[in-house]
């Protein structure tokens, strides 16, 4: 399919897929059914980074290299996608201005949240944070982008990181921030450093429940 015959309203071809079990024990437990159930899940979930592939698919064949080299792509997940569940992907062409492209998803696309999704609620909770925020003081608000909550795809992190020494860290080894005895952070930011492969969902877990019995402990001894 040629650039040229994208117009406004071109439904892209369909693409059909699911994802097969994994033979070999994943880094991350989350993809494989046993941990997954205990969070609620019906079983292991086929990974972000591979339904973000599969979205992609009908943007790539009607684009080819022209978007490889220089296109965007904002997606967001309404729901997991599980092994062996078969998925579709549906697209059209939503507008078209010059040589930009826009393409949408279609108008039967179940990986896009309808309006009455969750994404709401945590759109409200988040404006009340900032509120909460700048009620304790706070000059700037940030809001980090995410693959949930935002059209984005990264795994952000050592913007607040963990050290002994106060003048190139935030935080020390439990998460308590070096200029604010009683602040704790316990998410990717203290890490120091962040090597490729998956994101490391399971130390950030471990790196929380290990400054959650440290902030007991202090609070048992009076020292909060």
């Amino acid at each position: 399919m040629s650039v040229e015959k994208l117009t406004t309203g071109t439904v892209l071809p369909e693409f059909h897929v699911s994802a097969l079990a994994p033979v070999e024990p994943h880094e991350n437990k989350i993809h494989e059914d046993d941990l997954a159930r205990q969070y609620g899940f019906k079983g292991g979930l086929v990974p972000g980074v591979t339904v973000y592939a599969w979205m992609t698919h009908p943007v790539v064949e009607a684009l080819g290299v022209e978007w490889l080299e220089r296109g965007e792509f904002q997606t967001r997940f309404a729901k997991p996608i599980y092994y062996e569940e078969p998925a579709t992907i549906r697209a059209g062409v939503a507008s078209r201005t010059g040589d930009s492209v826009t393409v949408g998803s279609g108008p039967r696309a179940s990986l896009l949240p309808p309006p009455s999704h969750p994404h709401v609620a945590l759109d409200a909770v988040l404006a009340r944070v900032k509120e909460l925020a700048r009620a304790a003081g706070a000059v700037e608000v940030l809001r980090q982008a995410t693959t949930y909550d935002a059209p984005a795809a990264s795994h952000v992190g050592g913007t607040c990181r963990m050290g002994t020494d106060p003048r190139a860290s935030v935080v020390t080894a439990y998460g308590r921030t070096h200029d604010v005895p009683n602040l704790f952070i316990v998410d990717a930011s203290v890490l120091p450093g962040q090597g490729a492969g998956d994101s490391p969902s399971l130390t950030i877990q471990a790196l929380a429940l290990r400054a959650a019995v440290h902030i007991a402990s202090l609070a048992r001894r009076g020292e909060l």
